[in-house]
This record gives structure tokens, sequence and C-alpha cells, in this order.
């Protein structure tokens, strides 16, 4: 025993002493050019090493320093993989059967860089297989696929690799450099660094562990983890059975550092902030996938792109979800899925099935105490966008729901404004407790979009849009658009500007949209039983004034418009029964517009008020902002009119007919609008309320020296009028220059009991202070001209040679005082000139002077020579 135990002790003595000694007897660099003789033609690359050697007491194997294999030189001249170390271990045991088994594998500090060249090649993509090699292994291969069938072993069996799994593998402090010339050439690379990776446990037949740590971007320390479990993967292999459970870690990850990698054509870059999540996926292809992720995004800051671009706030985001994916049945749960910024979030659930044929979709999605305001003041080159008097103040509710196909499916939602505040300047305002939701039901089956309702609620107002929508080239659209009956009341608090209109009553409207957004037809129809409103008074009186009634019923609108080319065209149709303005009648309301080419045409406004009719025609260039109006009346009692329209209370009346034509411009800001207007009317039965025109010139006359004397009555006996009174009055007047220019004709003015005096008077009436600079002439009628010149003789030498009496006038004044006058001097000088030639021809007759004979006046000429001289 003694014997044996020595021997024993001598082998192993022997076999220790052999495996210290043995890396120093065996010289492996010997081998170096045969072992890359064997390695090359199955690698497309230079590869070479510094030192190889053999390994015993740390176990059985051999180690390689300094291996290196060159890029592709078509990339660059560098190296695409260099490691310090490869260690590699095999089993002694199963070696003595002539079986080699790896038991590990170490690499240390490997660098690999891969490149991506301007016409998007890969710098490893020739790191394979030489085409020697390649024919080799394919006959190796052949003859073991022809052994492995004589010996009718399995197609899918991994038997024949057990011995060839590695039990262990492990990088230490690895790098991975990319650089990517064809998107962004010249960028920074990519780069992974501290890359540690261990594999243990490898095997068929049990879990493989796998552990990664890396430094991403360059950073101090490692903050990126990888854990997982792979396993059992069985002799046969079949991957969607094997078991793996996935855990990720990723904590302060720079994310400036993939601003030169995000695609272009980005309206913002990144300015700062960090990223991190954890992640957990666990399951087997075939039994289902199970995921559960979160996302962290911790002082976020975007910037425009761009010199000068804004950047936004600091942005905190979180995202969630959990998720379960059945491969074999094409399906992906959606448990729950969550993002959030600054606490504003959106949830959504749902399912995703047939992914890989044509998918299907079941998805809900909701919002969660989003304010939009909150964004937008994070956002402000979005804030910047949107109109400078828009204020939201509130939070949105909105929920969506979509199931089907891309070919076919369907699409409901709605977004609640009910507790939002939302203002537009002075156009808008919503109080937060004022209803205002926007609503959408729709699907689509091949091209076509059925709109089933799309609707917008606010206050008591309900619009609905239904119909189909051609998802053609060109787009068609074929909708229907109505409201509920709207009550017309609470609407001032929404928009201001009918604050101050006071509308009461009902409205409901309709109409359809056909054709493509380029050429589009609208037929809008509207209709009210009752609208009353009241107005507010306009210009210095609107302190002192009560507001303006109105009402109109039986009020239809009807408008036909066409978008074509971007051009706007429309014929529309206004009808009202009847209505009130100001206490003033109207009847058979109708009105037809025409819209083409940005001019608005009035060609026809027609109506009944004040006992007769009142119809225009016009056109207003929206474009230049100038306008033309042509008015015509016919038997309207003017002194209504007057009276309720104008300041002149009570000073006219009668029936008016006539037209006038009134052109005019919006005025330039600090300047005063320039308005024309000409016109003839004709006054009927009329009658000027404030004085008696031919009354005050007859007085005027009567109280001239020499004529009071002579008439055989006294003015006092005289009757008188209060007012001037005639048949008719021919009007024509040219506005122009602030000022009117008047021709008028009064016909049949009576006085006393004599009623076919005529007055003609032209001149001028100031617009801003309405006074009169008017000159003219009463004609009395014969009768009365005969009568005033029986009792005065000397009147004869006013009469015209139709005898009627002419008196030269002038009126000053007012338009509500206006002052009559005679031209004295005129009527003296006409009555002396007749008392002149009445008195040489008495004293011709003395004198003997001859009588005058048929054509000739011998006394008329001395004497018109006489008054010349």
């Amino acid at each position: 025993m003694k014997r044996i135990g020595m021997g024993l002790a001598i082998v192993v003595f022997l076999v220790v002493v052999g495996a210290i000694l043995a890396p120093f007897l065996i010289d492996l660099n010997r081998y170096k050019p045969t072992l890359l003789s064997q390695i090359r033609p199955y690698v497309g690359r230079e590869i070479d090493f510094q030192d190889i050697e053999l390994t015993i007491l740390t176990g059985l194997g051999a180690e390689i320093q300094g291996l290196r294999i060159a890029d592709d030189p078509a990339f660059s001249n560098a190296d695409f993989l260099t490691l310090d170390r490869l260690k590699v271990r095999i089993r002694l045991l199963p070696l003595l059967g002539k079986k080699v088994e790896v038991r590990s594998i170490l690499i240390r500090e490997p660098v690999v860089q891969i490149v991506r060249n301007a016409k998007g090649a890969f710098n490893f993509q020739n790191v394979v297989i030489s085409q020697a090699g390649a024919t080799g292994a394919k006959a190796e291969a052949q003859e073991e696929s022809d052994s492995s069938s004589s010996k009718k072993t399995s197609t899918g069996s991994l038997g024949f690799l057990a011995g060839f799994l590695v039990n262990e593998l492990e990088i230490q402090h690895g790098s991975i450099l990319y650089r990517d010339e064809k998107s962004r050439a010249g960028s920074e690379p990519l780069s992974v660094e501290q890359l540690d990776l261990k594999v243990e446990d490898v095997s068929l037949h049990g879990p493989i562990g796998i552990r990664l740590s890396a430094a991403l971007m360059e950073h101090a320390k490692q903050n990126f983890d990888l854990t997982a479990q792979v396993g059992p993967l069985g002799e046969q292999l079949q991957i969607e059975k094997v078991p793996f459970k996935v855990q990720a870690d990723l904590q302060e990850f720079p994310i400036k550092s993939l601003l030169a990698w995000l695609p272009e054509g980005l309206p913002m870059g990144v300015f700062g902030g960090k990223l991190g999540f954890q992640s957990v996926m666990e399951g087997s292809m075939e039994q289902g996938i199970s995921s559960e992720t979160e996302v962290d995004l911790s002082d976020l800051v975007l910037q425009e792109l761009g010199e000068g671009g804004e950047m936004t706030g600091k942005l905190e985001g979180k995202l969630s979800s959990k998720m379960r994916l059945l491969y074999p049945a094409q399906q992906l749960l959606v448990e729950s899925f969550a993002c959030s910024v600054n606490g504003n979030g959106v949830q959504m659930e749902g399912s995703l099935e047939q992914f890989l044929k044509e998918s299907r979709w079941d998805v809900r999605a909701r919002t969660e105490n989003l304010r939009p305001a909150d964004l937008l003041a994070l956002f402000p080159m979005v804030a910047r966008s949107l109109p400078k008097d828009l204020r939201l103040d509130g939070p949105v509710v909105i929920q969506l729901h979509s199931s089907g196909n891309p070919g076919d499916f369907k699409v409901d939602g709605e977004a609640s404004l009910d507790g939002m505040k939302v203002e537009y300047g002075e156009t808008f305002r919503k109080a937060a407790a004022i209803p205002f939701s926007l609503s959408f039901e729709g699907e689509k089956k091949a091209a076509n979009l059925t709109v089933k309702k799309l609707g917008v609620k606010l206050h008591q107002l309900d619009v609905g849009v239904s119909g189909d929508i051609l998802l053609d080239k060109p787009i068609r659209l074929g909708l229907l658009v109505q409201t509920n009956s709207i009550s017309l009341q609470g609407w001032e608090g929404i928009f201001p500007i009918l604050s101050s209109y006071h509308i009461e009553g009902d409205l409901y409207a309709r109409s359809s949209l056909r054709g493509t957004p380029e050429n589009l037809s609208a037929n809008l129809q509207a209709a009210s039983d009752r609208i009353s409103f009241r107005m507010e008074a306009s210009g210095p009186a609107r302190e002192s004034s009560e507001p303006i009634p109105g009402v109109l019923e039986a009020l239809n609108l009807e408008v036909q418009a066409r978008m074509e080319a971007g051009s706007l065209a429309a014929t529309a149709e206004l009808k009202a029964k009847s209505g009130e303005v100001r206490s003033i009648r109207l009847d058979k309301i109708l009105g037809r517009f025409q819209l083409q080419k940005n001019v608005l045409e009035i060609q026809g406004l027609e109506l009944r008020a004040y006992e007769g009719g009142i119809r225009s025609t016009g056109r207003i260039d929206l474009a230049s902002k100038s306008w033309l109006f042509r008015p015509v009346v016919q038997e309207v009692s003017v002194g209504p009119l007057l009276d309720q329209l104008t300041q002149y209370k009570g000073l006219f009346s009668g029936k008016l007919s006539g037209e006038l034509t009134a052109e005019g411009a919006a005025a330039e800001e600090g300047q005063k609008a320039a308005v024309a207007a000409n016109g003839q009317f004709r006054i009927s039965e009329g009658t000027l309320e404030n004085f008696n025109l031919v009354e005050s010139v007859l007085d005027a006359l009567f109280g001239l020296e020499g004529v009071a004397q002579a008439l055989s009555k006294k003015q006092g006996e005289i009757a008188k009028h209060e007012k001037t009174r005639f048949d008719y009055m021919d009007l024509k007047f040219d506005m122009k220059d602030q000022g009117i220019q008047l021709n008028s004709e009064l016909h049949n003015v009576h006085t006393s009991k004599i009623t076919d005096s005529d007055v003609l008077l032209d001149g001028k009436v100031g617009l801003e202070d309405q006074l009169l600079d008017l000159k003219g002439k009463v004609l009395l009628s014969k009768k009365h001209s005969e009568d005033l010149a029986r009792q005065a003789e000397a009147l004869k030498a006013l009469l015209n040679p139709e005898q009627r009496m002419v008196l030269p006038i002038s009126l000053k004044g007012s338009i509500s005082k206006p002052i009559p006058s005679l031209d004295s001097q005129y009527v003296l000088g006409a009555m002396a000139r007749y008392y002149g030639r009445k008195g040489l021809e008495k004293l011709g007759e003395e004198l003997g002077f001859p009588k005058k004979k048929e054509g000739k006046k011998p006394v008329e000429k001395l004497l018109k020579d006489l008054l010349q001289k």
C-alpha cells in the first residue's frame, strides 16, 4: 500500500510539475503561421495577433493577446476589431475522450468600429467565410449531412451542438463605436463604452444567464444594465417555445447626445435633458410575452432649429405601459398605456390583431388633467403661432374609440371643454360653466368615409354634420349641416358684440356642402319665426337716446355659394313677411344679392314702409371698400320718415317719390369718408310746416314804402297761413365737397285762396352746419298777380310775359329755421322804372310828341335811353 501511495504521489507531483512547466516548454507561437493560414480563408479580412500561449493551471486552454481584424480598405486603413486578450478554456475529461468542450471564453477590452458609408453599405458586410473556405465548408457540411442521414438523426436536433456550446462567455470593458456617413456625415460617432457581458450556465437543458452593463454615449459610468434568463433551449430547438425573462434599466441618458442622430427636417432639436427607463419582459413566443415598461424624461428642453430659435420650458415626462403579446394568435393586448408631460396625460388601452397580415385594432384613449394652457406655456413657439388674443384656462377631456382595419374602421370621440374658459379678445368669451363640446362618429370603408355625426355643442346651439367623404384624388365631399332650433337669448355673454342688440327669438339653419375642396358648392337655408332686437343709437345723441327696437317676422334666408379656384361666388335671397324698426312698420321685405369676384351686388332690395314702396340696387367692392347705392322710393310719406329717421321732426309732410345715386369708399384711419350723391325727387301734396314762404315774401313786399300806400287793402287784412302748402315740389340735388347743391321747384303753392303760385330755388346747403344759401323767385298765380296790379298799378312792373308777378327772393338760415327775404332793391328799381316810364309818356303828351305807332315805341325808346344813361 505504501508503494501504491508513493506511486500516486509521484504521478500527481509529475502532473503538477508538468502543468507548471508546460506553458514554458510548449511554445504555441511557432504554430502561429499555421493557425493564421487556417483561419484566414474563413475571414474576409487581414487578421493577426501578437502572442498565443498555453494555459493549464488557470484552466486548460489558450490565451491570445493583441488580436486584430483589419477594416475593409474601402472604408478605412484602421482596424475593424481589436482586443487585448482572448482566453479560451476547455474541459479536460472530455478531451481525454477526444471531445472538445469549451468551458469558457473571456474577451478583454474589445473595440469594434462599425461604419456605414455614404452609399449605405456597412463595413462588417464582408466579414464572412471566403469563397475558398465556403466551398470547403459546403463540402464538409454535405459530408456531415450525409453522415447524419445515415445515422437517421432528426433534422431539428441540436444534440450534435452540445459539445460546442460555451458554458461561460465573458466580455470585459468592451467598446463599440458607430459612425454614419450617409445620414450624419462628419458627426460624432455613437459610442458604447465600459461594456461588460457575462453569459453563464450555457446548456441545452437549463436556463442561460445573461448580464450586460455599459456606459452609453460616453457616460462617466455604466448607466445601462440588462439581465436575462433564456432557456432551456432543448435538443429540439423551437424558438417559439423557449422561455425567457429580460430586465433592462437605463439611467441618466443624455438626450442631447442624440441630437445629431435625429431625423432631418424636425422643427425642434434637443437642448438638454435626461432619459431613464425600466423594462421587464418575460414569457415565450408560444405562451405569450408580457412586458411592463416605465420611461422617465427629466429636465427636457427643446429648442427651435435655426438662429435665434426659442426654447421650451423644462419638460418632465413619464410613460408607462403594460402589454401582452400572443404571437401565434397575432394579437397584442395593451392592458394600459399612459404618457404625460408635466402632469398633462393621455391613457390608452386596446388590442391589435393579425399584425402580420391585415391588422385589426380596437383602441380606446382618454386624457387625464389635460390643460392646454399649461402646455402652451411650455411651448412658446407653438403659442406664438396662435392668435395673440386667444386665452385658454382649464382642462379639456377627450375620449376616443376606434376599431377595424386600415380599409374598414370606425371611430368615435368627444372633446369636452365644459370646464374650460376660452376667450378670444372681445369677440368670443366662454365661461367655465357654459357647455362646449366637439364630437365625431364615423366609419371608413375602402375609399369612402361616412360621417355619421360631427357635432359642435355650445350653450344652446347643437350643430350636426353628416354625409360622405370620398377619399380619392381629389377628395369629394357630400355633407349636410343642420342645427337645432336655437334660442337667441343669452348669447351676449359668449359674443360680447351682441350685448348692444338684446336679441331674442329663435333660429334654425340647414346647409349642404358638395364637391371638392378646390371646387365646393354650398346651399344654406336659415329661418326664424320671430327675431327681436334693440340697437343703441349712434353719434352724439347716443347717451341721451333710448335704444332703437326692432323685430322681423317669418324670416327666411337662402344662400347658394360656390368656391372655385380660390374665388368665392354666391347668390342670396332674403325674405321677411313683416317687421318693425323704430316703430316703423315694414312689410313684404325681399332682398336679392350676388357675390362675384370680390364684389357684392345688391340686385334688388324691396319693402313697403311709410305707406309707400322702397327698392334699391347697388354694389360693394370688398377689396377696395368702395360702394354704390341706387335707392328708389314711391309714394312714401315723407313726414313720418323724417320725423323718425332725422332731427327734422315736424318740418315736412307729403308723398315722396324719386331716386338717387350715392357712392363712396371707406375712410382711411384718421380721415373722413368721401361720399357723393345726386338724384331727383318729387314731393306731392306737401307742406313746409315751419314757415310760410310765399306769405313771408308778400309781407316783405307789402312792407315796402310806396307799395302799402298803393294797396287798397291793409297788410293785416290779408289771410295768413302758418305753413307752406304746395301740390308738388320737384327737387334735384348734387352732394359733394361737404355741401348739397339744390335745384327745386314748388308748384301750386297755396296763398290765401289762390293755389297756383310757384317757387323756384337754386343754391347750396351745408352738410356740417346745415346752413342755407338759396336764391330764386316766387311766381304768383296769374289771378293773384292781376288783383295786386289792379290795387297797385306800379306792381305791373313785376309782371312777366305770362302776366305773372315775379318776386326775386333768397333763403338763408338753417333747415330748421329758414329765413326767406325779398330782393327789395330789384322790386323798388322795377317800380321806379315803371313810374319813370309813365312820367315820360305824360310829358310827351304835354309836349305834343306823336303817339306811338304799330311796331314803334319812341317814348319807351327815349325812356330806355335815359334810364341807361
